[in-house]
């Protein structure tokens, strides 16, 4: 009796399968109350050393000194909105979300003691970067003259009229805020009712610009670029290069304003954008030796956001720019270069000087 009821037993936890050969093979059923029981034993173990690790090891305190960095730090992201240092800050914490790190500090998560002393590391430093940014330079702003006559478009700028425009001599290293002794490089800004005149020349011995289709990579040349952004509310605005061969990059973009970057839209063309070039020397050429380059823009006043087709500008206009020179080198290096001090890069729109179009 004893065997037969073990052998019901065994009968009721035992599955008989056939297999390809016509065997039998044997599977024994594992009884689902004892795994679950086991289960629910593995996850209150898990539980406990957790809740013994965090008390052993997460009750570091942050001092006093760690909470006033931390303090320091959300003063200085306070700051940041509608300065340069605002893409900065962007960039380090997309959406304004404040790194755990900082939570560490004002005692919101509890760490070991090395976890407290890494995010008081790490804070220091994105504190004096954080400041770095907010001490940087405001945007320069000045007035453009006007020109009655229409300038000729040629690339040498030799039409009289450039001799009455706004210069710019000086060029600033990105993220640098002392300018560069050379190469010697001059941005011009003229203006009429339809068009924004912009010359720029600069000396260059190696003149690199191969000729592109529109919207090729003109930017990773020898080149001049001009940024146009009308509005800052509306976040649209110009990104226009062009090569020293005469190729043009030209996109219409609309600027992210709490993540990094902008939507970038090359698909769209300024229509009525004229350009011209000039090369004192050769370009393309390994070994050649040259003097430099010009170009000159004419830039559609009705084309930038805002406008309408055929609107002409009028004087007491702002306009928010920035004049930057891209120059390459025999060797593969880029050197990037603005009229003003630049921090981050081409698509900080809080670092474009504050243009007005006088009479």
């Amino acid at each position: 009796m004893n065997e037969a009821r073990a052998t019901n037993d065994d009968a009721k936890n035992i599955v008989m399968t056939v297999a390809q050969s016509g065997r039998y093979r044997v599977a024994y059923k594992r009884p689902t109350i004892i795994m679950q029981q086991r289960l629910q034993l593995l996850i209150i173990g898990i539980l406990l050393i957790c809740a013994c690790r965090v008390f052993a090891e997460g009750n570091a305190a942050p001092t006093a000194e760690d909470k006033a960095l931390a303090a320091r730090i959300r003063a200085l992201i306070a700051l940041a909105p509608g300065k340069p240092a605002q893409e900065y800050v962007v960039h380090a914490l997309p959406n304004y979300r404040e790194p755990h790190e900082l939570l560490v500090l004002t005692g919101a998560t509890p760490v070991s003691e090395k976890q407290l002393a890494d995010a008081r590391t790490a804070m220091t430093v994105l504190v004096q970067e954080f400041q770095r940014a907010i001490d940087w330079p405001t945007p320069p702003s000045f007035t453009v003259p006007h020109t009655v006559k229409p300038i000729t478009i040629d690339g040498k700028l030799a039409d009289p009229a450039w001799k009455h425009a706004i210069s710019f001599t000086r060029q600033y290293p990105f993220n640098q805020t002392q300018p560069a002794i050379a190469p010697k490089t001059t941005w011009h800004m003229l203006w009429d009712a339809r068009y924004l005149y912009v010359g720029m020349e600069c000396a260059d011995t190696d003149i690199i610009a191969p000729v592109l289709p529109r919207d090729g990579e003109v930017f990773n040349h020898d080149c001049f670029e001009v940024l146009l952004l009308p509005e800052p509310a509306t976040r649209k605005y110009w990104e226009l290069e062009v090569g020293a061969t005469g190729s043009i990059f030209d996109a219409l973009n609309v600027k992210n304003m709490t993540i990094w970057g902008a939507n970038y839209h090359p698909e769209v063309n300024m229509t009525g954008l004229r350009v011209a070039t000039h090369i004192d020397g050769v370009a393309n050429k390994p070994g050649a030796v040259s003097r430099g380059y010009s170009i000159e823009m004419a830039i559609p006043f009705d084309q930038l956001p805002g406008m309408t087709p055929g609107q002409q500008a009028t004087a007491g206009t702002h306009l928010h720019c920035l004049l930057t020179h891209f120059d390459r080198h025999a060797d593969g290096r880029l050197d990037l270069y603005a009229f003003c001090p630049v921090l981050t890069w081409v698509h900080n729109i809080w670092n474009y000087a504050d243009m007005t179009l006088g009479k």
